[in-house]
């Protein structure tokens, strides 16, 4: 998973997937302090296409060395969010 906010991009760890969103982990750098806005290319398990998905960072949390993210989709292309139901409804 690739996550960038402004300029920066950063590989995250994704996780805990669902219609609206999902949660972020990758090495703690530091709090944002204002939660911004961010994108996001990944791919679900077993899907060689890549989703593309603009998302507002909801929570963030230092957990040890980590920094973790909730984040809530803003921006997703139908063909996406259709990837992404079909997924969750597949594991739920």
């Amino acid at each position: 998973m690739k996550k960038r906010v402004g300029e920066a991009a950063s590989l995250c760890q994704a996780g805990d997937i669902s219609r609206d969103g999902m949660l972020l982990a990758k090495a703690f750098e530091g709090l944002y302090g204002e939660l911004p806005r961010c994108w996001l290319e990944f791919n679900l398990p077993g899907s060689d296409v890549t989703i593309s998905a603009r998302a507002q960072v909801v929570r963030e949390r230092r957990r040890d060395r980590f920094h973790l993210l909730a984040v809530r989709f803003a921006t997703l292309a139908p063909s996406h969010r259709r990837l992404i139901e079909r997924y969750v409804d597949g594991i739920a």
